[in-house]
């Protein structure tokens, strides 16, 4: 019939074709060839070439010179970078990013990752779990009202727009008034002016009870209580906080 093929049974006449270690080569390639223009890099997924360079300021901060890239790196975007290639990779969030003459960009790797003062091979990602990037970050809280220096461990992680922090601490106590801090502040956008969350504590050298935490809009601070009616701690003896408290940043 004019225009018609005979149909071809597949499954009866089944194909086969061999790829070689050069086949595999060059579908990498053109692959690469076609990510590495936009800043997507193949041996490590989730991460995105920052298009521009950044330079060191401190341990926390890095500028990008004469432009505003600030939207780019909005709080809780994920960075990483090196100090040489095969260096150890470092680990960070976005704390704040503005612009004035030049990008200023905040950044925290909690306890373990500091910005090199050389910064090579900048990476950022928006991905909830690019290619190496930790779980958490530990990090040293600021305490009040605790005498001397605590047994503390802090633990945060962002995902999105919400960050997560695990604390415990664990001393004696000075004041009434109990705090230890995050990394990031919560939003100023959150509509409500506070957040209260149970949590676990120890008052006065006691059993452990349930407690309260909260913190206001735009803060870093969290503000422990020995119970849900916010009644401050004993000004002496032993005393403990345990929670995980989830806020917008």
């Amino acid at each position: 019939m004019p225009g018609w093929t005979t149909p071809v049974d597949w499954l009866a006449k089944p194909v086969s074709y061999k790829v070689t270690r050069a086949d595999l080569q060059t579908i990498s390639d053109d692959l690469a060839a076609i990510a590495l223009p936009i800043g997507i890099d193949l041996q490590a997924p989730g991460w995105v070439a920052a298009p521009e360079t950044w330079v060191y300021a401190s341990a926390t901060l890095f500028k990008v010179l004469g432009v505003d890239v600030s939207s780019r790196y909005p709080v809780g975007t994920k960075l990483s970078c090196v100090s040489a290639p095969g260096n150890p990779v470092q680990y960070f969030h976005v704390v704040s990013a503005t612009f004035t003459a030049d990008t200023l960009i905040t950044v925290t790797g909690g306890s373990k990752y500091a910005l090199p003062a050389t910064i090579v091979l900048p990476r950022y990602s928006y991905a909830t779990n690019p290619f190496g990037f930790p779980g958490s970050f530990l990090y040293t809280s600021t305490q009040g009202g605790w005498l001397g220096t605590p047994t503390e461990s802090c633990y945060f992680a962002i995902n999105g727009g919400e960050l997560t922090a695990r604390l415990y601490c664990d001393g004696s106590s000075t004041t009434g008034a109990t705090t230890l801090t995050l990394p990031i502040a919560v939003s100023d956008l959150f509509p409500s002016s506070s957040i209260y969350q149970p949590c676990m504590v120890i008052d006065n050298s006691g059993a452990a009870t349930l407690g309260c935490v909260a913190i206001s809009r735009s803060s870093a601070t969290l503000t422990f209580y020995r119970d849900m009616a916010r009644t401050a701690f004993t000004t002496s003896g032993g005393k403990q906080v345990c929670a995980t408290i989830t806020v917008p940043i």
